[in-house]
């Protein structure tokens, strides 16, 4: 973890919560709150509407019996599905056709030839499955190819396991390969809580990734269930989460499928929650996070656990929880002040745990609910945030106060529903860009809507289609943006509702408007498919002595853009590097990266000292937007400093035409296609839009 000068105002000590390193550390560090410490396990039927935020493990299902004994064995990719039965047969090294294999399974020893060439020689045998053992000791697995034709599943096993079944031919031998992944297992990395017709409460550092979790509610073993964990349909995270602070980190997941289960958890009422904090009311927090606590500073592999547990902890509010926090880093830290420091705690936080240390949530049980138990049930009151140490002693845990957000969720959830926060990332200058917005009516009444900009000299609307808007139906708001200038834009759309009791929120969009840069490309490139742009804080420069695009020079909390918009569907493949500071311990938390985006979707990320690597996507039909983004975080310069591209192409998809099978009336209807064909074979050789470079070796620090 890398040390870096202390901040007085610990507002700017941040962690991710899930583990991620911060960039500001000092030896009491703002840790992450993820687990939970001094508790007892839950009851499984106690709280069945706790979530667990997932990342699910798929594989094809096998199994190989030989006369009722199963046997150890690995698949080999691409092999064919099936499920069949047969006597065991030895067919040697698979060479030829092997005889006497009609309707049995063939033994095959590994060597001398492909493995699809034993699989085939079985199969014209008459064999149903394939067996090939290791003719070297140990385990192996390979590959039958994408394009073998074999029609019978294969497995492999290991030398001794194939010498043990030498002794059991004759024998009926099952071969079992599935057709399809299933999901075996699952690894919990936050909490969450189930609020009802599809919604999940959680915080928004546990979605704040590249890679989108499943949700599973009413979970309570992750050893098992795992097939019950649902996607995710759209992540609302708070409009102004700040990833530093922790302020407003909270988040609300629509999920794709309704849960088995219809238990639901509520939120408090603000007066409420201020009112039992005042009183150091007892709160309990629940969470699937490690048990072992550790001081402030302190460096610790936490291990989650496996199963539910829970903790009860006393409430303090954010004046109080200030006091107690200032006295524990002035003990810790005797030379620094902390009398005036906020200590980066707000109204909108609240605080739990023990003054004396030893019970509180950690590493694991980050956007889990922190609950109370009211005459009228449980109700939410927080979602595990962020916090100094695990359970340490004068370090409270901090957590979102979920009641402050309560209008804004009851919005979302059972009102107008819409994405509040819009990036559009990089535009084109006098290049028109279009979006289009759902929003749905998730409330039982019938509205009418209406839409308003705050800036309408760049953003104009298409409001027919939303107009009139039933209960739990949607329609689509198309926003059209155009600047002639290179700049930052931000407009509001104010949404308005016919019906008072429908709540509405708006919609804030920004857009950042670059330069024409197609004096970076070749002259002759298909410019009716492709312009590029480049501009934030430095363009990208084209260096000819390497023959590639390179990021330009930025400082800190700086970016420099490239953009292409290329129109039509097909692939787009490019080789991609970057020299940057990297986060070691923490990988998917870059610090200095260059990020790949796709229609203002993030796609892919680099970090560190990384060579050239190439990179596929499809672009779907229409105008699509591609960007490399090199971006740097608040602190130093390392390595080179840049991002590196080449070899980039864009290859249309082929259109394909119904043949016409009627002969043509004259020699000029012959000639017209011909020429037809032709124009699309010149348009195949200007598929290349930067020359395939190759490149010199980079020097590396």
């Amino acid at each position: 973890m890398k040390t870096r000068t202390l901040l007085l105002l610990l507002s700017s000590l941040s962690f991710s919560c899930l583990g991620f390193a911060a960039k500001t550390l000092t030896t009491n560090e703002l840790a992450p709150t993820l687990r939970i410490v001094g508790g007892e396990q839950a009851d499984s039927a106690d709280w069945p509407w706790v979530a667990a935020l997932v990342y699910t493990q798929e594989e094809i299902a096998t199994s190989l019996t030989v006369g009722g004994s199963n046997i150890s064995h690995r698949l080999f990719n691409n092999s064919p599905s099936g499920d069949v039965s047969g006597i065991l047969v030895d067919c040697q090294a698979g060479l030829t056709q092997c005889q006497n294999a009609e309707n049995k399974v063939c033994l095959i020893e590994r060597g001398e030839n492909f493995f699809f060439q034993k699989v085939q020689n079985c199969e014209d045998g008459g064999g149903v499955g394939a067996i090939i053992y290791n003719n070297i000791e140990g385990e192996f697995s390979g590959t039958l190819g994408e394009d073998s034709g074999n029609q019978i599943p294969a497995l492999a096993i290991s030398q001794n396991q194939g010498l043990f079944l030498l002794t059991k031919l004759g024998q009926t031998t099952r071969v079992f390969v599935a057709n399809s992944p299933s999901i075996v297992s699952q690894n919990s990395i936050c909490g969450g809580s189930y609020l009802g017709n599809r919604w999940v409460l959680t915080a928004a550092h546990c979605v704040d990734q590249l890679n989108k979790p499943k949700v599973n509610v009413g979970e309570f073993n992750l050893n098992d269930g795992a097939e019950n964990a649902i996607s995710i349909e759209t992540i609302y995270s708070h409009p102004n989460y700040n990833n530093e602070s922790f302020e407003n980190d909270l988040a609300l997941l629509k999920l794709s499928s309704l849960p088995a289960t219809n238990q639901k958890i509520t939120v408090a009422e603000l007066d409420l929650t201020d009112a039992l904090a005042a009183i150091n009311s007892p709160a309990t927090v629940i969470g699937w996070g490690s048990t072992l606590g550790y001081d402030a500073g302190e460096d610790v592999l936490s291990i989650p656990s496996r199963q539910l547990n829970q903790v009860e902890l006393e409430l303090f509010n954010t004046q109080e929880c200030r006091e107690i926090q200032r006295e524990a880093l002035n003990r810790d830290n005797p030379d620094l002040d902390y009398s005036q420091s906020s200590l980066g705690l707000t109204e909108n936080m609240i605080c739990a745990g023990i003054v004396q240390g030893g019970k509180g949530a950690c590493q694991g049980d980050s956007g889990g609910p922190l609950i109370i138990n009211t005459n009228q049930g449980y109700q939410q009151v927080g979602i595990v945030s962020h916090g100094r140490g695990c359970a340490a002693e004068g370090y409270l845990g901090v957590y979102t106060k979920a009641s402050a957000y309560k209008n804004w969720i009851e919005t979302l959830s059972s009102g107008i529903e819409v994405q509040p926060y819009i990036k559009l990332g990089a535009t084109g200058q006098n290049s028109p860009y279009q979006i289009s917005i759902q929003l749905s009516n998730n409330s039982n009444q019938a509205t009418s809507l209406s839409f308003s900009l705050s800036d309408d000299s760049v953003f104009s609307y298409n409001s027919d289609t939303c107009q009139s808007l039933q209960s739990n139906q949607t329609c689509r708001l198309t926003l059209n943006y155009l600047s002639q200038f290179v700049t930052e834009q931000t407009v509001q759309v104010r949404i308005a509702s016919s019906n008072s009791q429908i709540l509405t929120s708006d919609i804030e969009l920004s857009a950042q408007t670059i330069a024409p840069a197609n004096q970076l490309f070749l002259a002759d490139q298909p410019s009716e498919l492709v312009n590029w742009f480049s501009g934030g804080d430095a363009t990208w420069l084209y260096n000819t002595e390497l023959e590639q695009l390179e990021s330009g020079e930025i400082d800190n909390l700086s970016k420099s853009i490239l953009m292409a918009e290329i129109e039509g569907e097909g692939n787009l493949s490019f080789e991609w590097s970057v020299s940057s500071e990297e986060n070691l311990e923490e990988p998917d938390e870059p610090f200095d990266r260059v990020e790949f985006y796709l229609n203002g979707e993030l796609q892919a990320f680099l970090s560190g000292d990384i060579s050239f690597s190439n990179y596929l996507i499809s672009l779907p039909a229409g105008i699509n937007r591609v960007s490399w983004v090199y971006q740097k975080d608040p602190f130093e310069k390392a390595l080179e400093d840049k991002a590196y591209l080449k070899s980039i192409r864009f290859i249309p998809k082929p259109v394909t035409t119904t043949p016409d099978n009627s002969a043509p009336s004259s020699e000029s209807e012959n000639e017209k296609s011909s020429g037809s064909l032709a124009i699309f074979n010149y348009w195949l050789l200007l598929l290349v839009i930067v020359k395939c470079l190759v490149a010199n070796p980079r020097s590396k620090r």
